[in-house]
């Protein structure tokens, strides 16, 4: 079964002008290294990453390579910076058949979007994008090649910040 993994990149700062530079914070790198930690205890195998190109996507990114070493196999794609929740989905669409770990690390609001979508009622009466904090991240279990993966995903898990 394969699974997906959304997630928001950790805590950033306001220090740039230039949006796609803006970097951590000190909370949001301790944030990412949390969620580093989190994901390498609950990732089997290895894991596929699409990163978006932003400063602070990268940076989350970084220790979550470190925390699963030679697992990843990462990929930054600037299609992703600030995409809509269509746009990830069609991202997510091309993968092949032998991804079976997929983390999309992207923004707010189209990766909350696409986890409540995903959701739908499984997670209550408060939609799933609304609570997407920083560093947060939803895991789907998928019967459904990646052409098809909204198609019956189940919520497996929430980490929250």
């Amino acid at each position: 079964m394969r699974r997906l993994w959304l997630m928001r990149h950790a805590k950033a700062g306001w220090g740039s002008d230039d949006d796609a530079e803006r970097s951590l914070t000190g909370a949001g790198v301790r944030g990412a290294a949390d969620a580093a930690r989190y994901l390498a205890s609950q990732v089997e195998g290895p894991l596929t990453v699409l990163c978006s190109s932003a400063l602070r996507t990268r940076q989350t990114l970084e220790p979550i390579r470190a925390a699963m070493t030679n697992r990843v196999h990462s990929q930054v794609l600037e299609s992703l910076y600030l995409a809509s929740e269509s746009e990830l989905e069609e991202t997510i669409r091309t993968q092949t058949d032998q991804v079976q770990q997929l983390l999309v690390l992207a923004h707010n609001p189209g990766i909350g979007e696409l986890a409540s979508q995903l959701a739908g009622n499984q997670h209550g009466p408060t939609s799933l994008g609304d609570l997407f904090p920083p560093a947060g991240m939803a895991c789907f279990a998928l019967d459904a090649p990646w052409t098809r993966f909204n198609q019956g995903a189940q919520l497996v898990s929430t980490r929250m910040g």
